[in-house]
């Protein structure tokens, strides 16, 4: 009717309807590429996190279930993201604790070691391949042997003072 009353012909309709159909076109295209880029970024998410479970899995020697890192799933990509990032987010909680420890506890030895004038065992610098219990405890005994090193150079060094102190006497007289 808009059309017959502007005094379309049968042929600017035509071209109307073309531009039409190439704008919608074009619409669906881009819609299309849009969603195809989404599932791409989704397909490089989970395989990224199913690495991240596997190597944080392996750091806390524990088992991971194999339905999770299963290529074929059976989800929906989103529901597949969903359910990794649930499972993700536990791991990193108790990672972070253990990760957390262990810091701690290699940034006492090595200022403990630069203290004594040591060097510290490359094995020593690592805090994330191994973030198991028996590790942080590891950690924690050799902190403790390195704080009683101190104290028994601290008590040397103590005795060596108060033995100069009395020589220094005994030479004064």
């Amino acid at each position: 009717e808009v059309w017959d009353e502007l005094g379309f012909s049968p042929e600017e309709r035509a071209d109307q309807l073309t531009d039409l159909l190439a704008g919608f076109r074009k619409l669906c295209q881009d819609k299309i590429e849009s969603e195809l880029l989404v599932a791409t970024n989704y397909r490089q998410a989970i395989a990224d996190y199913k690495k991240e479970i596997r190597q944080t899995s392996l750091a806390l020697k524990i088992e991971v279930d194999e339905v999770l890192l299963r290529e074929e799933t059976g989800q929906s990509l989103q529901d597949e993201v969903m359910t990794l990032e649930m499972k993700l987010e536990d791991l990193r909680a108790v990672a972070d604790v253990a990760k957390g420890e262990l810091l701690k506890y290699k940034q006492q030895l090595v200022e403990g070691h630069e203290a004594l004038g040591l060097s510290l065992e490359e094995s020593w610098l690592d805090d994330t391949s191994d973030l198991t219990e028996s590790r942080i405890e590891q950690f924690r005994g050799k902190v403790k042997d390195m704080e009683e090193s101190i104290l028994h150079r601290t008590s040397a060094i103590v005795q060596l003072i108060k033995d100069c102190q009395e020589l220094v006497s005994i030479l004064k007289c």
